[in-house]
């Protein structure tokens, strides 16, 4: 399962590992915010049928004042809305956001957290994104420490196209720059490592 705090990280942060997956396995992708328009909200649909996923909002309409949303409520809203209570990867925003001053990841990984601490869901592991912009001076890039999962151009390129084609991004937006070739992320159990390269 993936936990992101808006349609499109998704595809940013993970994307690659998500193209990777076997169409056997049972994938859902939740983001906190409710798409802000119908054109959003077709384009996550269309997302999620191109990783072969499920997908649904936790019901948060995000204002540009991003007021805080209690993490408990949050927790409680992605147990009623998923489909399991365990799962082997749960992938969602590491404790200081993927990129400087995002309060709604830095909420969301303390409500991922809330849930699988109060036994609302349970995983083998949880993969938190693992990227920094250097205080908002480059773009968001994988941090020296984390597990990294290289994508190969044929790979990317279908990452990059589900921003370009699907989410209708630029090629000079700051999603279409971002795009990582290297996906990096920071695992909470040693045991799953292997998680990365399985098909």
């Amino acid at each position: 399962m993936v936990v992101v705090a808006s349609p499109v990280e998704e595809t940013l942060w993970c994307g690659g590992f998500l193209l990777m997956q076997n169409r056997s396995k049972s994938i859902e992708i939740a983001t906190l915010t409710t798409p802000k328009n119908s054109v959003q909200k077709l384009a996550f649909e269309r997302a999620c049928m191109a990783y072969g996923a499920r997908g649904f909002d936790l019901g948060v309409a995000d204002t540009p004042e991003r007021c805080p949303i209690d993490t408990k409520d949050i927790a409680r809203a992605l147990a009623s809305r998923v489909n399991n209570s365990h799962y082997d990867l749960i992938f969602t925003h590491n404790r200081s956001g993927e990129y400087t001053s995002n309060r709604r990841h830095k909420e969301l990984f303390l409500a991922v957290n809330t849930a699988i601490n109060d036994d609302l869901i349970s995983c083998e592991c949880l993969a938190r994104f693992c990227y920094t912009d250097n205080d908002g001076v480059e773009l968001p890039h994988p941090k020296k420490q984390g597990e990294k999962l290289p994508l190969d151009q044929e790979l990317w390129q279908k990452k990059y196209v589900i921003l370009r084609k699907i989410y209708n991004y630029t090629a000079d937006s700051w999603e279409a720059r971002t795009a990582p070739k290297i996906e990096s992320f920071s695992l909470k159990t040693l045991e799953e490592r292997s998680i990365l390269t399985a098909a």
